[in-house]
């Protein structure tokens, strides 16, 4: 019954969710909050994923057209695309909003799946369960994998058992099918449904990891030989259309997919030379290195990651166990091989294992690696040689499967059942058959508890449980200016304004803080100047070199230019190094604000959110010069009004009034704020210090509040202006129906004379502005 086939590959699967989810713990506990390892690569992969299923769903035109490093194009194709990860996470990504969650859950089910798969295609090698779970368990709980729980990358390697199971009974149903028969006949059926699965599942591990379509290619090609060297050409010949065939449509399918890398082809080739991926390969020390966090073989392997250029690459540990299983499979192959003839054509399987294990070995290393990149230089993508462990630990796992089938003695398709029929039974024979049964049914304890000791020592060796997590929280947690710049953002009308953080972090400076910014994107998809990614655009490095010395007159005129791009909006983080925070307060941020090329929009704590005026003065002297929509509309109001400083014409050019984004503060709680920018030009500087004032008045007229305060905080006192200079004066003020501005003498108090456009003197010497008419 089909039921009852599936009941112990249900119990399998719920077996390793829970093994898994043992390992990795604490994870399932925060998988909203956290993401295992560090911020760097898991951060950078949840936002591939999240951009994925925005763009697939939103602008599938615009996949690649990422909205990191904005505004250059074809971002996406600067790092994995991760696409059919992706598109197995879509629904998790609609319902959740949120793309931990989806990443989180992504790594837990990629790793029970690989022990699925490998379960699968071991138990149709060696028709034995418990050898096909233990080699599952070697697969989806590799100590390598483990070590490599930061790349998502790498893990989603589950779908090459699948792709190898299929191909194998691709060409079990070739060597078995009618050569006669048509070939859209009912006796060519199988073929077509192996096509089909083989196809699926070779595209969607190609569509996870450009890594690991170049990993599954090795393991296909050398099975795909292994099988023909045993069968001979007559059934290659047959089998090679069907394979050609199967392997052109993947192809085809994955095809879109690569084409946007031949762009970035070039650069990546120029970015990694052979000399500097020779540095990623694997030393002999390196495969007795266990990742720190391994419960029994990291503490004791601490001195071997301690040699000169030991990076986590380099965690090669594959756990002692496996190795010596993988050693036992290929000692009684090799003794099979000689004492016995015909094995080697009935093991074929575990030579071809052998073969891709010795191939995977050795490309880890330095030497035979940096030849083969010479040859092809394109495999410098492969940024880490040791990362051909992926194709080790896949081989080491069917190996271990093999060793314990041969161990328990036995053989795919046949059960020693079969062997004790008893068809005419005597008293005599009845005992003997009872005897024999009771023999085997020991037998058959004793060869389960072996492979649970088995199972439980590899899992022994692999446990990481409390996994190392890295806290980033919940993506509307990670910092309230994200929120307000989701609220400012969508907002707009198309084309939205993209956003500048600083600091800048570019390589070769660790980049790790621009992928919790990359995350915090997610929340209103606005782009990104910052990013972080396999490649960094050499457009990046300018910027960052332009922008170091902010807030210098270079950078100042950066940022307008980058306004002109499309860039409105910047975000100060004003705790992060290389500025300085108590100087920011008292310097740099009233630098910034007195100019008109920032407009302070909201403190949401240490970072300051800022509008990214790309005209500077003239959208003040000459707004009918503007073009953009938006700046025409956000132009601020003109005013002609003069203040006589003994003399010298003080002039009120404009003004403009915002609305506090959601989260800023408000300098007095419960009190409703609302930002006044006002405008200042003066043709020389005046001998005096004047300070503003700023009442707030009912309709009625009474005073409700005030805001009085020499221009830019106290700290561009008037005597400091310079002539012709515009000085950008903004404050917090109460909201009300309208505002009384004008300037008063700081030692007197004698309120400055006040003239209109026309020239008439302003009743109580201030201009009046209404907010509410």
């Amino acid at each position: 019954m089909p039921g009852i086939r599936c009941a112990p590959t249900v119990a399998i699967v719920i077996l390793f969710l829970v093994l898994v989810i043992g390992t990795t713990d604490p994870l399932w506990l925060h998988l909203y909050t956290a993401v295992p390892g560090d911020i760097g690569d898991p951060l950078l992969n949840t936002w591939t994923l999240a951009w994925d299923v925005h763009a697939l769903l939103n602008k599938p035109q615009h996949l690649f057209d990422a909205n990191i490093f904005f505004p250059l194009p074809n971002t996406l194709a600067y790092s994995e695309h991760l696409l059919a990860t992706a598109l197995l996470t879509m629904p998790l990504q609609i319902v959740s909003a949120q793309p931990l969650f989806a990443y989180n859950i992504t790594l837990l089910v990629s790793l029970v799946l690989g022990g699925l798969g490998m379960y699968l295609l071991c138990l149709r090698w060696t028709g034995q369960r418990t050898a096909a779970f233990a080699a599952g368990l070697a697969y989806a709980l590799a100590p390598y994998r483990l070590a490599s729980i930061s790349h998502l990358q790498l893990l989603t390697v589950q779908w090459l058992p699948f792709s190898v199971l299929m191909l194998d009974q691709l060409l079990d149903h070739i060597e078995r099918g009618d050569k006669r028969a048509p070939l859209y006949s009912k006796g060519n059926a199988g073929i077509w449904k192996a096509v089909a699965l083989f196809v699926l599942f070779t595209t969607l591990q190609a569509l996870s990891s450009w890594y690991l379509t170049v990993f599954m290619a090795l393991v296909l090609v050398l099975y795909l030989g292994a099988w023909a060297v045993r069968h001979g050409w007559q059934r290659t010949r047959r089998a090679l259309p069907w394979c050609l065939l199967a392997g052109i449509l993947s192809m085809l399918i994955v095809t879109s997919a690569a084409m946007p890398y031949l762009q970035v082809l070039p650069h990546l080739e120029a970015t990694r030379p052979a000399e500097v991926v020779s540095l990623l390969g694997a030393r002999a020390s390196d495969f007795v290195a266990a990742a720190p966090w391994m419960r029994l073989a990291g503490p004791l392997s601490g001195w071997y990651r301690e040699r000169p250029g030991f990076t986590e690459e380099h965690m090669l540990y594959p756990g002692v166990l496996i190795m010596l299983l993988a050693l036992t499979s290929i000692v009684l192959f090799a003794y099979g091989a000689i004492s016995r003839k015909g094995y080697l054509a009935r093991h074929w399987r575990v030579a071809s294992l052998m073969l891709i294990l010795a191939t995977a070995l050795l490309l880890t290393a330095d030497g035979p690696y940096r030849e083969l990149v010479h040859l092809l230089p394109s495999l410098r993508v492969i940024r880490a040689p040791a990362r051909w462990m992926v194709v080790a630990t896949f081989a080491m796992a069917g190996l271990v499967g093999y060793a314990l089938a041969q161990l328990q003695g036995y053989q795919a398709g046949r059960s020693p059942l079969a062997r004790d029929t008893v068809r005419h039974p005597s008293s005599e024979t009845v005992y003997t058959s009872l005897h024999a049964r009771a023999s085997r049914l020991a037998r058959h304890a004793l060869r389960y508890v072996a492979g649970a000791s088995i199972a439980i020592g590899i899992y022994a060796e692999s446990f990481a449980a409390p996994l190392p997590l890295a806290h980033v929280g919940i993506v509307e947690e990670v910092s309230p200016v994200y929120r307000a710049l989701k609220y400012l953002v969508l907002s707009e009308e198309e084309p939205r304004g993209a956003v500048l953080e600083l600091p800048m972090y570019v390589a070769p400076a660790p980049e790790y803080p621009e992928a919790k910014r990359m995350l915090a994107s997610c929340l209103g998809w606005w782009g990104l100047v910052n990013g972080y990614s396999g490649l960094t655009p050499t457009r990046q490095m300018e910027l960052e070199r332009h922008l170091a010395t902010f807030p210098s007159p270079e950078a100042m005129a950066t940022l307008r230019e980058l306004g002109r791009l499309g860039v409105r909006y910047l975000v100060v983080h004003t705790a992060e190094a290389p500025f300085n925070h108590p100087r920011w307060l008292s310097e740099d941020r009233h630098i910034v604000e007195r100019t008109t090329t920032l407009l302070p929009l909201g403190d949401f704590g240490n970072d300051i959110l800022y509008l990214i005026n790309p005209y500077g003065d003239t959208l003040i002297k000459d707004p009918s010069r503007i073009q953009d929509p938006f700046w025409r509309e956000h132009t601020p109001v003109q005013l002609s009004y003069t203040f006589d400083a003994e003399g010298i014409p003080l002039r009120l050019l404009a003004y403009r009034l915002d609305e506090l984004p959601p989260g800023a503060a408000q300098e007095i709680a419960g009190t409703p704020r609302i930002r006044l920018t006002l405008y200042w030009q003066i043709p020389q500087t005046p001998a005096k210090s004047y300070t503003v004032f700023v009442h707030t008045l009912d309709r009625m007229g009474t005073l409700v509040g005030q805001a009085d305060a020499p221009p830019v905080g106290n700290q561009y006192l008037t005597t400091m202006w310079r002539p012709g200079e515009i000085v950008q004066d903004t404050r917090l003020v109460p909201r009300d129906y309208a505002l009384r501005i004008g300037l008063y003498e700081a030692v007197t108090g004698q309120r400055l004379p006040a003239f209109g456009p026309e020239g008439r003197r302003l009743e109580d010497d201030a201009a009046l502005i209404v907010i509410e008419p």
